[in-house]
């Protein structure tokens, strides 16, 4: 019987501007691909305090548009904020990465991320455009070479 074991790894993302959605769902399946793990639980942080982490449709663009649409609508950059020190944009993007969250937990079953038939991984820049960094942390089994 296999032992649970930990794997770490990071996933780079060089963003375009505030509201864009980043596909990482390929780059979270590589590192479980070169890993060879089996099965486990992957989680993915982003190492960021406006950025945010999701699970999404990834048939049609136009979720990721509406989705950061009604955001916008909801948290606008354009307010008296408090927080004004680094950027008048610095506030807002702080919020919607509250309310959004900045980590996601997914099973891995025979070498690839469990997920729906239409279920993508996104990054999403909430400020501007940067280099960004989530850290995946992955507890699971190896694929053991034959005896």
């Amino acid at each position: 019987m296999s032992q649970l074991k930990i794997f770490t790894d990071y996933v780079v993302i060089n963003t375009e501007n505030a509201g864009t959605y980043h596909d990482i769902t390929e780059d979270l399946q590589q590192i479980i691909t070169d890993k060879k793990i089996i099965s486990g639980i992957l989680l993915a942080y982003s190492m960021h305090t406006t950025t945010g982490l999701v699970v999404n449709e990834g048939s049609d663009p136009g979720v990721g548009k509406d989705v950061s649409e009604i955001l916008w609508n909801l948290v606008p950059e354009n307010r008296a904020w408090n927080h004004i020190e680094e950027s008048p944009l610095d506030s807002a993007a702080h919020v919607k990465a509250q309310m959004i969250g900045n980590s996601i937990f997914i099973g891995i079953d025979k070498m690839k991320l469990v997920l729906g038939t239409w279920q993508r991984v996104y990054f999403i820049e909430y400020i501007e455009a940067r280099k960004r960094k989530v850290f995946v942390s992955i507890i699971g089994n190896k694929e053991e070479k034959n005896k």
